[in-house]
């Protein structure tokens, strides 16, 4: 597993008990007194670097009172405030670094940045599934919405799923869910939120497409 975006290690903890090989990128470092906890672990790998499609030795980082979740490399909250500097890498360089292989599942979530990493990654060693988030409050200032990760997800021949939730109230307040559909699809609201699922053609696709039947 590849976790982009690993927080404090919630995302990649199952897979960890599981003995999975788990590489963990986090350039927030508030967060890292919690993930170096982990790091007896020899299956975990832990980077502060930022991951994006653009090599930087220091990159300006943001954080937010609101929440300890949107920590990001675009600001775009009003309570963003410049936090520290991180270096940035891409998942090329650190796929060549490590000699990955072979990914089973790459899991992104950089509150903004994902088609960023995705740009970043070189599609030869390809994922069999990929998660990750777009959001388009945080990307109509980037000039991208949700279609741009959408269609380059479909131009690597994944079959993709596109999970929405109903617009964010408030952060902490909770979240309502509210439906998964095929790729290509519109967003039910301007605001809406969520998760891409893409399957690799040799990935487990009908498996699946079963166990999403009900809500699809």
């Amino acid at each position: 597993m590849i976790d982009v975006g690993a927080h404090t290690g919630s995302s990649f903890k199952p897979y960890l008990r599981q003995s999975w090989r788990v590489f963990a990128y986090e350039p927030d470092s508030t967060k890292h007194p919690k993930l170096n906890a982990l790091l007896p672990n020899p299956l975990l790998s832990l980077s502060q670097h930022a991951v994006a499609d653009v090599v930087q030795s220091a990159a300006q980082f943001y954080t937010s009172p609101e929440s300890t979740g949107i920590a990001s490399l675009v600001p775009f909250r009003a309570s963003h405030t410049p936090a520290e500097s991180v270096p940035v890498t891409t998942l090329a360089i650190e796929i060549q670094q490590h000699r990955i292989t072979h990914i089973d599942y790459l899991k992104i979530d950089t509150e903004g940045f994902d088609l960023q990493v995705l740009k970043g990654h070189n599609f030869d060693v390809a994922p069999e599934v990929i998660m990750c988030e777009f959001d388009e409050i945080k990307t109509r200032p980037q000039h991208f919405g949700h279609h741009a990760i959408g269609k380059l997800l479909l131009e690597e021949g994944y079959a993709v799923f596109c999970s929405q939730w109903a617009p964010l109230v408030r952060y902490g307040s909770g979240h309502t869910w509210h439906c998964i559909a095929r790729y290509p699809c519109e967003l039910h609201h301007p605001d809406a939120w969520g998760n891409y699922i893409a399957l690799h053609p040799r990935g487990h696709l009908d498996t699946l497409t079963t166990l999403l039947s009900p809500h699809v």
